[in-house]
């Protein structure tokens, strides 16, 4: 088992972050970075955080009592309300970006992840993830990942780097690394049209348990520069929590190598 110690942009300067997705995961792990940017700045942090939100989603009827949304919010912004009122109650200077990334050829090309320290997803389709490893590989990005994934009673959360790791750094793998085959997920699926509909897809607390358990990760990183695992699943019907250890053999569990062996060449 390895430790991971926090790299240089997270604790020597103000980090950028990106979170995408602010629905049912991503509206508590935005309310979870509000209290990470409070805390690490009481215990010495010499900027907090700048958190861009990019969400191209409006509220329906089905968000009122699962999200962080009322009735009069339907219609409106998810990113611009959630991000709006953040800034407000806390005196922040965060930004809303109230549309969808691109996804192309490309992957998803819009995306400036070569100037984010720390990009946070919480997106339903896996097609974004796939098209997000893709960008990341072209422009070389060196910041790091979170990932928030779930199911109806489980979920998983997995921090790892965009692509490369800065120098001297142990690389964590992303959750395209773990998860390979997400570039043949068909995840295409109707929006719920009702609060009812919508808990018979997502138990009602799979989503603040999981934000809280990643975001509680990465207050460790923060707060004692270092980590022994880099992802979690949670499942809140057996109210259980495991790690999993940043280490090579339980990579290989998932079909990861750190290490590849180098392919022959073929002389002719």
């Amino acid at each position: 088992m390895t430790t991971f110690y926090a790299p240089a942009p997270l604790i020597e300067a103000r980090v950028r972050v990106l979170l995408l997705g602010v629905g049912g995961t991503g509206c508590d792990v935005l309310d979870a970075l509000v209290r990470l940017h409070h805390g690490i700045l009481a215990t010495g942090h010499p900027g907090g955080l700048h958190v861009t939100v990019m969400d191209g989603d409006t509220v329906s009827e089905a968000n009122v009592g699962r999200q962080r949304f009322g009735r009069c919010d339907v219609g409106h912004s998810k990113a611009l309300l959630l991000v709006h009122r953040v800034c407000l109650l806390h005196g922040l200077d965060w930004t809303a970006i109230p549309r969808y990334c691109e996804l192309d050829a490309d992957g998803c090309a819009d995306l400036r992840l070569e100037h984010v320290d720390l990009l946070l997803t919480c997106v339903d389709r896996a097609d974004v993830r796939v098209g997000i490893a893709k960008r990341a590989r072209q422009c070389h990005a060196r910041g790091l990942w979170a990932d928030f994934g779930n199911a109806v009673r489980t979920g998983q959360f997995v921090l790892g780097h965009l692509c490369d790791a800065p120098e001297g750094v142990q690389r964590l793998p992303n959750v395209v690394d773990l998860y390979p085959e997400l570039s043949m997920v068909d995840d295409t699926e109707e929006p719920s049209c009702s609060f009812e509909e919508a808990i018979t897809r997502q138990d009602l607390f799979v989503n603040p348990v999981l934000a809280y358990t990643g975001i509680s990760m990465l207050w460790n990183l923060f707060r004692h520069g270092a980590l022994h695992g880099h992802a979690a699943f949670v499942d809140v019907g057996r109210t259980s929590v495991q790690p999993l250890a940043i280490d090579a053999e339980a990579w290989r569990f998932f079909g990861y190598d750190p290490n590849p062996a180098p392919r022959a060449v073929l002389r002719t």
